[in-house]
């Protein structure tokens, strides 16, 4: 099995560069909804695993859309975050889970921890950085607190009442203020004495469990394990899939809205002609579409791109011929991208995309304070085009910057200007 079969769901938990020691595989983004759908429908994907997700900030991946491609006869695995939450829910329908997290959700019981039920999700939910940082966790795991902790007083550094505290405390916390810190200097506020938690604060710099890592690892290496004597199971093994009126108005949604959001991908589209000339040869390029219908949307899509005008005049266009019987329904913005970062991968263009991108996540991190793209008045963004389109594209700077934001594939003019002030913020520190 080669790695375009392979799709992996990550972020905070591990980086696609720790995971790529382990496991040879696509590695996409913290999932979200539509995203596995999406995937099964564009691609043949052999394993899709689960690692990382949204929870609040964007809807979050639907139990359906997984079912929907264990239907199809993919093996879906899960384990450490939103994969470990999927995969304890949907482990009797056919998703695979992996790691202590996993089985805690199934069990409902982590122990030592045995008189409270393990439910919650907070239990694996952190607050991280955005795609530009790299999805840095900026707070601790409670599962990983646990796991700490239970490690603390297993080793006598703590006994059974200071255990009870500091769990306690954390757990009060909200996820994304919970950190040994914090929880510490609460407990000192409340009895523990100044040298009890010195000496935890010591061993847990040395110490500390990452729980959700070593998940993530053990479901990498039962993914390999799995993808060199792969046979894939044909659909009617596993449960029938019901296709609900739900499902299609989800569906549909996905479709309208959604698409996959790449660090890599932005570093590309800085490059103004190089974005639309790479997405040209990966609309070209050979990659795994399921069926002939695909092949055609995606060829018509292809000459599409080839023209001159707007992209979104064009897919208006394009939509209008569907409509009076003159053409199929076209490849969406998404799924471009989708294409393109397969494409990317396949050619071996990416990795270079990633390393400019991890080297920008790091000077930007080590920044204090990175000016919100929001605040700039008119006159900012339009210095800010200036020195976009004139010094680092030379060319014109387009009549309407939000047209060219739609031809890139952002939602909004927004999300544009954040993209530009970051590069410019990051040039700045050359």
């Amino acid at each position: 099995m080669n790695r375009d079969q392979i799709f992996i769901f990550t972020g905070p938990t591990i980086s696609p560069e720790v995971a790529e020691q382990h496991l040879d595989a696509i590695y996409l983004p913290p999932v979200r909804l539509g995203d596995v759908y999406r995937i099964t429908e564009l691609f043949e994907p052999r394993i899709i695993g689960i690692i990382d997700g949204y929870f609040n900030q964007v809807p979050a991946v639907w139990h359906k859309e997984i079912l929907y491609a264990i239907s199809q006869g993919i093996s879906v695995f899960g384990a450490a975050s939103m994969g470990a939450l999927r995969a304890a829910e949907l482990d009797q329908l056919g998703m695979i889970g992996c790691g202590e997290v996993y089985r805690a959700y199934q069990s409902g019981v982590l122990p030592p921890f045995n008189d409270e039920p393990f439910e919650d999700d907070d239990e694996v939910a952190v607050i991280h950085s955005p795609a530009e940082l790299g999805y840095l966790a900026a707070s601790d795991a409670m599962v990983n607190i646990r796991f700490t902790l239970a490690k603390a007083k297993q080793e006598n550094v703590i006994d059974e009442t200071t255990l009870q505290l500091l769990v306690g405390i954390a757990k009060k916390l909200f996820y994304a203020e919970r950190n040994y810190s914090s929880i510490l200097d609460i407990a000192q506020k409340q009895g523990l004495s100044d040298a009890e938690a010195r000496v935890i604060r010591e061993w847990i710099k040395q110490h500390s469990i990452d729980q959700k890592q070593l998940d993530a690892i053990a479901l990498l290496e039962k993914t390999k394990a799995a993808s060199k004597d792969y046979s894939n199971s044909p659909a009617s093994t596993h449960p029938p899939f019901q296709n609900t009126s739900q499902w299609q108005s989800a569906v549909d949604e996905i479709d309208r809205s959604h698409h996959i959001e790449s660090p890599a991908l932005n570093e590309l589209k800085l490059k103004g002609d190089e974005y639309f000339q790479a997405l040209e040869r990966a609309l070209e390029s050979p990659l795994p579409l399921k069926d002939q219908q695909n092949i055609e949307n995606w060829n018509d899509l292809t000459r599409l791109h080839k023209s001159p005008d707007n992209l979104q005049q064009r897919f208006s266009e394009f939509w209008q011929r569907k409509q009076n019987g003159l053409t199929a329904e076209p490849l969406s913005e998404m799924q471009c991208d989708q294409i393109l970062l397969a494409y990317l991968q396949q050619s071996g263009k990416l990795e270079s995309l990633e390393a400019r991108a991890k080297d920008k996540q790091t000077k930007l991190q080590q920044l204090n304070q990175v000016p919100d793209s929001n605040a700039l008045s008119s006159l900012d963004r339009l210095q800010l085009c200036d020195w976009y389109f004139s010094t680092q594209l030379g060319v014109e700077i387009p009549d309407q910057a939000g047209d060219y934001a739609v031809e890139l594939g952002f939602r909004d003019t927004d999300s544009f200007y954040d993209m530009i002030l970051k590069e410019y913020i990051y040039l700045e520190q050359q």
